[in-house]
């Protein structure tokens, strides 16, 4: 059901509301395999949702260690997202610039047709990019005051980039 209705929103470009984010958020790290740690992927991204955040950190006795912000332009995050394809059959993701499928237009795994996301339009990622800029001033500001932000180059081979945080991580 979360699904169904994140979904929902996507596709029109526009963020999920925090009500719903943040019950999600919630819902997942309730789960076992969260108890050693996790990685969150674009939340929080906006003050209200990293006060709640923390809010629901704190209530769950499990303090956040680092936040990293991948570093990326427009242009690249425009060419990066396009670029992805997705099985409708069984949820494969491809990247035509980094792991394109071995033939065009085919799912490696189970021969489905690809598609692009309606999310994946260089329009609607844009809109989302602009939303996004206006929506997380500020986050950054909070975090780097925590001392627990650290600001990683996004651009370049997936590697480098993996490379980039897993050097912060170590720091920790």
């Amino acid at each position: 059901p979360f699904g169904n209705e994140v979904a929902r929103y996507m596709n029109q470009g526009c963020l999920v509301p925090d009500p719903l984010i943040l019950d999600i958020v919630h819902q997942r790290l309730l789960q076992p395999d969260c108890i050693p740690g996790y990685i969150l992927d674009g939340f929080p991204r906006t003050l209200s949702q990293v006060h709640s955040f923390d809010a629901l950190l704190e209530e769950m006795g499990q303090p956040l260690d680092a936040v990293v912000s991948l570093e990326v332009r427009l242009g690249m995050f425009v060419k990066r997202l396009s670029a992805r394809r997705v099985c409708p059959s069984c949820g494969s993701v491809f990247n035509l610039l980094t792991t394109p499928p071995r033939k065009e237009g085919v799912c490696d795994s189970c021969g489905g047709g690809l598609t692009q996301r309606p999310d994946d339009v260089e329009d609607t990622i844009q809109k989302r990019f602009q939303i996004y800029q206006q929506e997380t001033s500020g986050i950054k500001h909070f975090y780097r005051n925590k001392g627990i932000l650290a600001e990683v180059d996004g651009e370049g081979d997936m590697e480098s980039v993996h490379r980039r945080i897993a050097e912060y991580l170590e720091r920790l």
